[in-house]
């Protein structure tokens, strides 16, 4: 009695443990599976993200310097923004701290950028550059072609982080004589605007016009707010305060 007692519990324990590894095989290749899904769908989103960046800029570089055509380029970037944005995972502050550096405009359709071309300047768009402080600050360099020759404009601001929205109000205006070539002697631009931010940069006199707004830019107040923000592309929304109106930015980082 007590050796057929013994034999089945002998059965017994084999057959639970012969489950017990069936049922732990199953959940390894359950887990695999789905760590393989998982890889999958992360490798379809960043293959998305990619594509999208890619026709963003594509788009903002053709129509880098063309003012006349901004409604339908921004007709033709919307969607392709929205779908971008939807993918955005960083949070607010991840977003602020990528914010520091160097980026190159592209393009956008604030309409007091281009209020800045008149009969005796004209911006040039492809040298245009917003340089970003980590202490809330960030200047907005252009060259600017004039009729007395090339120059650099150096637009500061201070800008506030106040979740989801970078406060922003424009301080002062001064330019200097050539173009942003001086910022190779340098180092690059970083530490060129740096050494203007701090007063060290030779050759910085106030601008010689209206520099007051709404005739000029100091003094004006807007936000942005960041849909998408990586190591490569930056894509905002802002408006000025005087006239809520929600232009689109978007920006390559240069260094």
């Amino acid at each position: 009695m007590k050796k057929n007692c013994v034999t089945r519990c002998l059965v017994s324990a084999v057959f639970l443990i012969f489950g017990q590894a069936q049922a732990m095989e199953v959940h390894g290749q359950i887990s695999t599976q789905v760590e393989q899904e998982s890889s999958i769908a992360q490798g379809d989103v960043a293959s998305e993200i990619k594509d999208l960046k890619s026709q963003i800029v594509a788009i903002a570089l053709a129509n880098q310097t063309n003012l006349k055509n901004s409604e339908n380029v921004r007709a033709q970037l919307d969607p392709l923004v929205a779908k971008l944005g939807a993918l955005e995972t960083k949070t607010f502050e991840e977003e602020k701290a990528l914010k520091v550096g160097v980026w190159q405009q592209l393009w956008t359709d604030d309409a007091d950028d281009k209020r800045a071309d008149n009969f005796f300047q004209k911006v040039d768009r492809t040298n245009t550059y917003q340089v970003v402080f980590d202490d809330g600050v960030f200047y907005n360099v252009s060259e600017i072609q004039t009729v007395l020759g090339r120059f650099t404009g150096f637009l500061r601001g201070n800008y506030e982080a106040m979740e989801p929205r970078f406060n922003l109000e424009f301080t002062d205006l001064k330019v200097r004589r050539g173009g942003l070539e001086a910022s190779s002697e340098q180092g690059g631009l970083f530490p060129f605007v740096e050494a203007a931010k701090l007063g060290q940069l030779k050759g910085l006199f106030q601008f010689p016009g209206e520099r007051r707004y709404p005739n000029g830019p100091v003094g004006a107040k807007g936000y942005i707010e960041t849909l998408f923000i990586d190591e490569e592309i930056r894509i905002d929304v802002g408006a000025n305060l005087a006239d809520g109106v929600r232009d689109l930015f978007v920006l390559v980082r240069a260094q």
